[in-house]
C-alpha cells in the first residue's frame, strides 16, 4: 500500500462507519487481514450525503449493499447499486460511487490488495453483479469488528481468528462467479477492443500495460498464456486485418498506412507482403472473390477486432 494515489470523501453529518484495518494504525486493528489479501473492511451507513471518488487507487474496492441505493461513477457512466448485488471497483483509473435516493444506505465494503487471490477481479473498468449473501457479508463484518476490538484489549476472550475464517470463506463465496467471469481474459479483450478503435496511434507495450495497470512484462505472460501470442504480435495482426479489410473496401495504399500507423508507406507494404504472402496492391484481385460471397452480416463480423480465442483460460 506504499503507492500514492489520491481519495476524495465526502460525508455527511449522520454518517455511522465502523471498519478494521490491516495495520496497527487503524481503529479497530487485525494484521492478519493482510494473509487474506484483505487491506481494510467494514460496514457503513449513510443518512445523508457520501461520495468517495479515488484515482489510481492501489486495491481493489468491493461494495456489498443491504438498503437503501446508490450508484458507481465512471467516466461519465453510472452503474446503480441496489441490495442484491455488489458493486466491483476494481485497481487503478478513476471512479468512486455516492448514496442516491432518500433511503438511509447500508452497505459492507472491502479494500482487497492486488495479490494473485484476487487477481480475477482486475479489469478496466467498474461493474455490478448479482450476489445474494450480500447481507451475509454484513452481519460477518459486523461480527469481525466486534471481535477484532476484542482482540486489541487483549483480554484472551476474542473469537477474531474464527470470525475471519468466516469473513474470509463468504467472501470467497460471494467473488468465486466474478472470478471466474471477469479475470484477464475479459480484461486483455477490453483492452484489445480499445485499441482496435484506435490503430492509428503508437501502441508500444508500456501504453498498454499501463491500459491495465500492471508492468510491461506481466502484460506479456497474460497476453502469452491466454492470446498464445506476444502483446505487439496481437496488435500486429490487428493492423494486418484493419489494413486488409480497408483495402478490400477501395482505399488506397497512402490511406491505409497511417490508418494503422506505419509512417512509411514502403515498410507498411513490406510488412504486410510478409505477413499474408502478397503485396497491398494485389489483394482485391486475390480477395475479390471471397468478399462477394458473404453475406452484409458476414462482412460486418470480418472487419471487426479479432476475439480471443475459444480456448482463453483462467489463471486462478
Amino acid at each position: 500500500m506504499a503507492q500514492i494515489y489520491q481519495e476524495r470523501f465526502e460525508f455527511g453529518t449522520d454518517t455511522r462507519q465502523r471498519l478494521v484495518g490491516a495495520q496497527q494504525i487503524h481503529n479497530a486493528s487485525y494484521p492478519p487481514l493482510w494473509d487474506r489479501g484483505i487491506y481494510m473492511c467494514g460496514i457503513s451507513e449513510a443518512h445523508d450525503r457520501l461520495e468517495i471518488e479515488r484515482i489510481d487507487a492501489p486495491f481493489h474496492v468491493l461494495l456489498f449493499p443491504v438498503a437503501g441505493s446508490g450508484e458507481l461513477f465512471e467516466d461519465g457512466r453510472r452503474h446503480p447499486i441496489q441490495p442484491g448485488t455488489l458493486a466491483l471497483l476494481p485497481s487503478g483509473g478513476q471512479r468512486g460511487f455516492r448514496r442516491t435516493g432518500s433511503g438511509v444506505w447500508q452497505y459492507a465494503w472491502f479494500l482487497l490488495s492486488t495479490v494473485a487471490r484476487w487477481q480475477g477481479l482486475a479489469g478496466p473498468r467498474s461493474s455490478v453483479w448479482p450476489c445474494p449473501d450480500s447481507p451475509l457479508l454484513h452481519d460477518a463484518v459486523s461480527l469481525f469488528h466486534s471481535e477484532a476490538l476484542r482482540s486489541n484489549q487483549r483480554d484472551g476472550t476474542d473469537l477474531a481468528a474464527p470470525a475471519l475464517d468466516l469473513l474470509s470463506a463468504a467472501l470467497i463465496r460471494a467473488l468465486t462467479p466474478i472470478q471466474h467471469k471477469q479475470g484477464w481474459p475479459l480484461a486483455l479483450q477490453a483492452l484489445f477492443d480499445t485499441i482496435a478503435a484506435r490503430l492509428d496511434e503508437d501502441w508500444p507495450n508500456e501504453r498498454m500495460a499501463t491500459q491495465l495497470q500492471i508492468t510491461p512484462n506481466h502484460l506479456h505472460r497474460l497476453c502469452v498464456q491466454h492470446l498464445g501470442m506476444a502483446p505487439g504480435r496481437y496488435l500486429f495482426q490487428l493492423r494486418m486485418q484493419h489494413a486488409r479489410e480497408l483495402l478490400l473496401h477501395g482505399a488506397g495504399v497512402s490511406e491505409v498506412a497511417p490508418a494503422i500507423a506505419y509512417r512509411e508507406i514502403a515498410s507498411f507494404s513490406r510488412q504486410y507482403a510478409r505477413h499474408y504472402g502478397f503485396s497491398p496492391s494485389q489483394t482485391r484481385s486475390r480477395l475479390a472473390r471471397f468478399v462477394s460471397k458473404r453475406t452484409p452480416a458476414e462482412d460486418a463480423h470480418a472487419a471487426t477486432a479479432a476475439p480471443l480465442p475459444s480456448n482463453a483460460h483462467l489463471d486462478n
